[in-house]
């Protein structure tokens, strides 16, 4: 990689729109000039860029990453190419290999999430009183009204005879108690704040407890750990090839062998589809580039 020219800028956020802000936000940038070695001609193989935004990570993310005040919330990644190279030579150079120093740099960063960018917590029960009312009753009442009137019934249909209800088990009253719970637990987490997950895995313990519970003590005994054992292994098999980047380089080392063409997008998808079912196959799905 020939690099020309590098500029690193850094700024700070105090306030904006005339507000203050409580956390100043730091935005730095990087900005690198680069030899383009395939500009004016055509090359079925851009591997060496792939090599070279590698290589650009790890020259420019240490920096960068020093001027941050904090943890990274979010981050990202463009490439402009002049007039005489291709919109193909950018992506080589940082789709492919780029990534991995820049997650390596920052730790990977967190979720660009409301919580994680403005910290606002969206909870159920606001979710619930904002949606309920027009998604919810009026949606299901208006469901009702246009089924009825776009296809009623040619005549009145006669009554069925129904069977009385049977009474409700010691284990379905106990099943029913549990989830009016879990239920009333998840519409009130705007007020006590427990998180759904934790309802959810409160509700699982409670439906095993011994003598309480609707299963048996020995249900623990017929679950087959083996499948749980088996998922829990390919998922950090996955997670271990991710984090290495073995699956990016195996990906990038097929991809430069596939003789990918611009204009022939059909047979480049199935190309980019069967290299990404190769590697799924040996290295899992988690750890797909």
């Amino acid at each position: 990689m020939n690099l020309r020219k590098l500029s690193l800028t850094k700024e700070t956020i105090f306030a904006d729109t005339g507000r203050p802000i409580s956390t100043p936000i730091t935005r730095a940038v990087a900005v690198a000039v680069v030899d383009n070695p395939f500009a004016d001609r055509f090359v079925d193989d851009l591997s060496p860029l792939f090599a070279d935004g590698a290589e650009l990570g790890q020259r420019v993310m240490p920096d960068l990453a020093s001027l941050l005040s904090r943890s990274a919330v979010a981050y990202g990644k463009a490439a402009i190419v002049g007039l005489a190279g291709e919109i193909e030579h950018g992506a080589a150079m940082i789709h492919p290999s780029l990534g991995q120093p820049m997650r390596e740099a920052v730790g990977g960063g967190e979720a660009i999430t409301a919580d994680a960018l403005y910290g606002i917590k969206i909870t159920y029960g606001s979710y619930l009183l904002l949606h309920f009312p027009i998604l919810g009753a009026l949606k299901t009442l208006l469901l009702i009204e246009i089924s009825y009137r776009l296809f009623p019934e040619p005549q009145r249909l006669n009554a069925v005879p129904t069977q009385p209800a049977a009474h409700m088990s010691r284990d379905e009253r106990v099943v029913a108690v549990v989830l009016s719970i879990s239920l009333v637990l998840f519409i009130t987490d705007v007020v006590h704040g427990i998180s759904p997950a934790w309802v959810s895995l409160g509700a699982a313990v409670a439906c095993l407890l011994p003598g309480i519970g609707p299963l048996p003590p020995k249900i623990l005994s017929e679950v087959n750990f083996g499948t749980l054992v088996y998922v829990a292994g390919i998922l950090s098999l996955g997670a271990v090839i991710a984090h290495t980047g073995l699956g990016t380089a195996l990906s990038s080392k097929l991809l430069g062998l596939s003789g990918i063409t611009p204009g022939h997008e059909v047979i480049n998808l199935a190309i980019i589809t069967a290299i990404f079912a190769v590697i799924a196959l040996f290295t899992t799905v988690v750890s797909l580039p």
